[in-house]
């Protein structure tokens, strides 16, 4: 099965806010509502690709490839388009044997950070994210033991 999808417009808005984004190689991105008086969605793309290139993207309403798309940061990943689907479902099998409170923080952490200085960001990561989940323990004891057990094992 070939997948191809070409994010334009408010396609595009949706990939912008996205947590991660596996792009096929044939896929297009691109802002081209100002060509029709319309403004696009700009915030998103501004923290993804910072000021100047979401400027760029989004006056000049030019394609992006993939390729580009990843270079410049508005995708995570490009797989061929035979590839594509397997690429985005190891992905998602990898992302659900995480533990589902450490990405909700994480997921927090990146929206509230940006609004703190530096100081402020790692006294909240810490204080609030850190050290406050209860599955952290129980998950640095599986994962010390899982190391103890493997240099135990190589002798």
């Amino acid at each position: 099965m070939r997948w191809v999808v070409s994010p334009l417009g408010g396609g595009f808005n949706i990939a912008a806010v996205c947590d991660l984004i596996i792009a096929s190689e044939s896929a297009i991105f691109g802002h081209h509502e100002l060509k029709f008086g319309l403004n696009p969605l700009f915030s998103p793309l501004r923290h993804l690709v910072g000021m100047a290139k979401a400027k760029e993207i989004s006056m000049l309403g030019e394609p992006i490839g993939a390729k580009e798309a990843l270079r410049i940061g508005l995708v995570n990943k490009v797989a061929t388009p035979e590839k594509f689907m397997e690429e985005a479902i190891a992905r998602a099998e990898g992302l659900a044997t995480r533990s589902g409170r450490a990405i909700e923080s994480v997921k927090k952490i990146s929206v509230m950070t940006e609004k703190l200085d530096k100081a402020s960001s790692l006294d909240f990561e810490v204080m609030v994210h850190l050290f406050s989940s209860p599955e952290r323990e129980v998950r640095m004891k599986e994962s010390m033991t899982r190391g103890y057990r493997s240099k135990i094992s190589k002798g």
